[in-house]
């Protein structure tokens, strides 16, 4: 199960995050090992190395897809391996190759998840959103101090001397 829910003890659920799990993490160590030896072996434009380095985006892809702080970077970190395989498989086989026309579709998810997650403020980090928050209440609490001097000045003196 990539991502999704576990059942606990209590018969509730909880949210099953990838990044949290010891597995995902041998198997990235893994991928990074297996693609040393097969760029050592047979250079970094091999099948064998291009393949790795789409397994490595593919951990990452799916550790984005769990909400929590560095949801974003996992995305990032995704589509800069997809585009480095992309590079390397269209050099050695062609824009047309299967394969490439399937990092092109990972990579096009890709853009479409990185563009829903900034429509969603996940792109930010927290801090930024609430920098961005407590400037657009300064900006409507100034412009409702405004508003009342204006309505202060227009009014007609009440004063009664």
């Amino acid at each position: 199960m990539l991502a999704g829910y576990v059942p606990d003890t209590a018969g509730a659920y909880i949210p099953y995050i990838p990044e949290n799990d010891p597995l995902y993490h041998q198997t990235l160590v893994h991928y990074r090992r297996a693609l040393q030896l097969y760029i050592d072996k047979d250079g970094e434009a091999s099948a064998d190395a291009i393949r790795m380095r789409c397994n490595i985006a593919l951990v990452y892809k799916t550790w984005s897809l769990a909400p929590h702080p560095r949801q974003m970077e996992y995305i990032d970190l995704a589509e800069k391996e997809y585009e480095t395989a992309l590079k390397l498989q269209e050099k050695v086989f062609g824009k047309r190759h299967p394969r490439s026309q399937r990092i092109q579709y990972d990579l096009r998810e890709i853009a479409t998840q990185k563009q829903n997650m900034e429509q969603n403020n996940v792109y930010k980090p927290p801090e930024v959103q609430d920098k961005e928050k407590d400037a657009l209440m300064e900006e409507f609490l100034k412009a409702r101090r405004e508003e009342r001097q204006r309505e202060q000045q227009s009014a007609p003196s009440t004063r009664v001397v």
